[in-house]
């Protein structure tokens, strides 16, 4: 299957399925996806496409903290707990993400 429709799998409804994608992509990682694979950590409407971009973003070392506060301001709850684990080796490095990760402990859904 070709890398860029491994990518549209993301957006699948079967979870496994997106788990396999994730790891054919960051087994088969072309330079090429990058682009679209932030723009699905970014902006995507599913929010589990949004979390598996984010972690392949993380893997690959392309992850910018600028990324993270955008994931740290989302709506869902499974985006925001995601964004918080892979802001954790970041927090003392970065005041943004200090700052944006203390607002959130007041967050009305407690996986948050």
């Amino acid at each position: 299957m070709e890398p860029s429709k491994l990518v549209e799998l993301l957006r699948s409804d079967v979870g496994p399925l997106r788990d396999q994608a994730q790891r054919l992509i960051l087994q088969r990682w072309d330079k090429t996806l990058l682009s679209r694979v932030k723009s699905f950590a970014s902006d995507d409407a599913t929010p589990l496409a949004r979390i598996h971009a984010l972690s392949i973003l993380k893997v690959r070392g392309e992850l910018s903290d600028s990324m993270l506060l955008d994931a740290l301001k989302s709506r869902s709850a499974e985006v925001l707990f995601v964004a918080l684990r892979l802001s954790e080796d970041r927090l003392g490095g970065s005041a943004d993400l200090s700052e944006r990760v203390i607002e959130l402990a007041d967050h009305p859904d407690v996986s948050v």
